[in-house]
């Protein structure tokens, strides 16, 4: 099975407010690969991964939008995948509490955007399980 990430910015804008994160682990959930876009990099070109699952595999997929458009909405987007990529456990419960924590800490710097929405999925193809 093959997960395939595409995201550009807002039409008008340089920097992308929309973000994705994809792990791949193996059978026994040893992490294998991560992907994910760079909502700080500037351009109109597309963002695009593919990341190729195992009939063994298990992927987290975690969808990004950084509410509003353009630098600031990507900056904190660029936070959030950056805890999800420095996070030590792959628990979901703490992805989310680890993200959450960091997406408030955003209403003290000098942007407009302060909140995110954050989406988190744990995938495995040949368990059919969503």
């Amino acid at each position: 099975m093959r997960i395939a990430a595409y995201s550009r910015p807002f039409p008008g804008e340089l920097h992308n407010g929309d973000a994705y994160f994809i792990a791949r682990f193996d059978h026994d959930k040893n992490l294998v690969q991560r992907v994910m876009s760079d909502p700080q990099a500037t351009g109109l070109g597309l963002a695009r991964e593919m990341v190729d699952l195992g009939k063994d595999d298990f992927a987290l997929i975690a969808v990004v939008d950084g509410l509003g458009h353009g630098e600031g909405a990507a900056a904190v987007s660029a936070q959030i995948l950056a805890c999800l990529n420095n996070s030590a456990s792959f628990d979901l419960i703490s992805l989310v509490t680890d993200c959450h924590r960091v997406s408030l800490n955003t209403r003290e710097q000098r942007w407009e955007y302060r909140w995110s929405i954050l989406i988190i999925h744990w995938f495995n193809f040949s368990a059919s399980v969503m």
